[in-house]
């Protein structure tokens, strides 16, 4: 994933009070449970009542009572004071995120900045604490993340099973050239998702490709001046002439131009004088009715439907 050089810089996890273990962000002195995770003695003390409001695991953790760790025979913290901090599998970097989320989801502003990063890690931990609230705040971020590539929102979107995610996913990865797509992505991708998108990609090229060559058939009107003038005219206006490009350049793009935004480009198609008003309207209404678009409608919704099976 990448974010942009003039991103906002966000302080760094793990950061702690001078002197003490103490968390320098997200520690309350009137906290009532007091939590570490793996790998730091960095301790966080936060309103009990709110994180069990909003994290309903934790609720049941702070009245299991304290096991044993395997590993010195030790009882672990039950989170009740400073000194016996309640111990969650989770990184700085992780529980921190999703912290931020509980207690700083008013600064809507600031969390609006946050890296799509920042929201997988606070979805994660959401989803292991039993938190809808911080799960849907991580979802509505992440769907309009731009940082977020398209081969990172499909794999999140079949990971976590959220079905309204592959279709704007699928579409995106249409529009993007697999060969600009890294090693990392690739794996996240997967072979079969990988797959769907190529042979879907082919099959609209390829039905672009039929739809440039052949131009559609006119629709004369009424007032039409002579049918093979008026033909004529519409045919260089679909594959051009002397320096006009056509319009069925749109349909060869490498890139797959969304159908819609060829097809809102054929409406302001330039034709000659040949071809009547009357005939144009006709014309363009009768393509709009035609397999162009729903083709590609059913090419995308027969791979997407699959994704969702999977």
């Amino acid at each position: 994933m990448t974010t942009s050089s003039t991103a906002t810089t966000f302080p760094p996890p793990g950061l702690r009070q001078p002197g003490t273990n103490k968390s320098l962000r997200y520690f309350c002195e009137d906290a009532s449970l007091f939590i570490s995770v793996n790998n730091s003695d960095i301790v966080y003390g936060v309103w009990k009542t709110r994180l069990i409001q909003v994290a309903t695991h934790f609720g049941v953790l702070a009245i299991l009572p304290a096991p044993k760790d395997d590993s010195n025979q030790e009882v672990r913290g039950d989170g009740s004071s400073f000194d016996c901090p309640l111990k969650v599998q989770a990184t700085e970097e992780e529980f921190e995120a999703f912290l931020e989320c509980i207690y700083f989801g008013e600064s809507i502003a600031l969390l609006k900045k946050r890296p799509a990063n920042f929201w997988i890690k606070a979805y994660d931990m959401a989803d292991l604490y039993h938190s809808e609230l911080v799960m849907e705040m991580a979802k509505k971020h992440l769907a309009v993340c731009p940082d977020l590539h398209p081969a990172n929102f499909l794999n999140l979107a079949m990971n976590w099973h959220i079905e309204e995610w592959i279709e704007p996913a699928f579409r995106a990865l249409l529009r993007t050239p697999l060969s600009s797509l890294t090693s990392s992505q690739l794996r996240e991708l997967g072979y079969s998702a990988y797959l769907h998108v190529a042979e879907t990609k082919e099959r609209i090229s390829k039905h672009r490709s039929l739809c440039a060559l052949q131009a559609p058939p006119v629709v004369h009107h009424n007032t039409c001046r002579g049918a093979e003038a008026c033909t004529s005219a519409w045919k260089y206006a679909w594959w051009g002439e002397a320096e006009k490009r056509g319009a069925a350049a749109g349909f060869v793009h490498p890139n797959l131009v969304p159908i819609e935004k060829i097809m809102n480009g054929l409406a302001n198609i330039v034709i000659s004088w040949q071809m009547t008003s009357g005939c144009r309207k006709l014309t363009l209404e009768s393509l709009f009715r035609t397999e162009i678009v729903l083709k590609e409608e059913q090419f995308i919704r027969e791979a997407v439907n699959e994704l969702k099976r999977m």
